[in-house]
């Protein structure tokens, strides 16, 4: 049975995806002009942004961030890439948020790249291969691509990247090239958000 808060979210999205034929249209419609646009009108009082204008709109980037909220954080990143002119990137989103099928539904739908976590070590380390070819690959065809520096948000306050992420972006090309020339081709941008009140106080 679908519960009542899912019908009433069924029911506003059937309503306002009508005409929608495409997963580009929906995120532009529905993700970004009702969803992201309503959080920055009703939550903050704008948002900031620097560094931007170093950045290539012809190329296409690994963006790692540091981690305060699950939706926040790519919201505003996506928001923020979107005005400055690049295309809607990728999401890294962990597979314990795939807490039903309308969540599921609704990542899928805004280019969430579903990483699985808690496996065994043999299965992980496959699951880590899969996952470092698809990115490469999705950068190779023209997309960006968003995750978080670690697993999990920084409750302390300490940003440090988990070396184990960018061992994960290498392991499908390892056998290829080396290390310096992946990171010439794939190309990373460190990213550091911030809030005035951090979500998790």
């Amino acid at each position: 049975l679908i519960k009542p808060v899912e019908r009433i979210i069924f029911r506003l999205l059937k309503l306002k995806t009508a005409g929608i034929k495409t997963t580009d249209q929906f995120r532009k419609k529905i993700s970004l002009d009702i969803l992201v646009k309503s959080l920055v009108r009703d939550t903050t009082a704008g948002i900031s942004h620097t560094g931007l204008e170093n950045l290539n709109l012809k190329k296409k980037y690994i963006f790692i961030s540091n981690h305060r909220d699950i939706v926040l954080d790519p919201a505003f990143m996506i928001q923020t890439l979107y005005t400055y002119g690049f295309k809607f990137p990728q999401i890294a989103f962990g597979d314990n948020l795939m807490i039903n099928e309308i969540i599921t539904d609704i990542i899928r739908a805004n280019n969430g790249i579903i990483v699985k976590r808690n496996l065994p070590m043999r299965d992980q380390i496959k699951e880590s291969f899969k996952l470092s070819a698809y990115m490469c690959k999705v950068i190779d065809e023209g997309s960006s691509i968003w995750l978080a520096q670690r697993e999990g948000r920084a409750k302390d306050g300490l940003d440090d990247t988990n070396p184990a992420v960018l061992k994960m972006l290498y392991l499908s090309k390892r056998k290829e090239m080396k290390y310096s020339e992946f990171l010439e081709k794939y190309q990373i941008v460190p990213v550091s958000i911030s809030y005035e009140y951090d979500p998790l106080d």
